[in-house]
């Protein structure tokens, strides 16, 4: 039968994970506050939640469409008689057009990386501020439509 052992004798093994490892003299691993951001984990986050937040809008705006009893001209013309400034309209529409020209161009420039090309830092570093570059004047355009 075994007895149970004093705390004072206890072994780093039957700690909790993170006392353990601080027993053991095992540094934390690196994460997000230690470091510095840098223009690809920015553009990499950025990347994920412009595709996050256009499949929340998409799908919002596609169970409004099926739930409504109007058509899309009702709604467009709903908000054509609030008379907005166009400075709201404007931003409103590039808010809404950037993500999108965004992701595209940067899943332009994964697929290049999945050919194999631009993997150099300097390259990706590159790419990424055209990528940036980029989605700043065709979301420009967009919004001018």
């Amino acid at each position: 039968m075994r007895m149970a052992s004093s705390a004072a004798s206890t072994s780093p093994m039957d700690l909790p994970f993170f006392e353990k490892n601080k027993a053991l003299g095992r540094p934390l691993s690196p994460h997000l506050t230690i470091y510095r951001p840098q223009l690809t984990s920015v553009l990499s986050i950025t990347h994920r939640a412009t595709g996050a937040a256009m499949t929340f809008a998409i799908s919002t705006a596609a169970v409004y469409s099926a739930l409504s009893v109007h058509d899309f001209a009702y709604n467009i013309d709903l908000v054509r008689s609030l008379d907005l400034p166009s400075v709201v309209t404007l931003t409103a529409k590039y808010i809404l057009a950037w993500p999108l020209v965004y992701h595209s161009l940067n899943g332009i420039r994964h697929l290049v990386w999945d050919s194999g090309r631009a993997l150099v830092l300097k390259d990706t570093y590159l790419g990424g501020y055209i990528v940036f570059g980029l989605s700043l004047v065709g979301a420009s355009l967009l919004t001018l439509l």
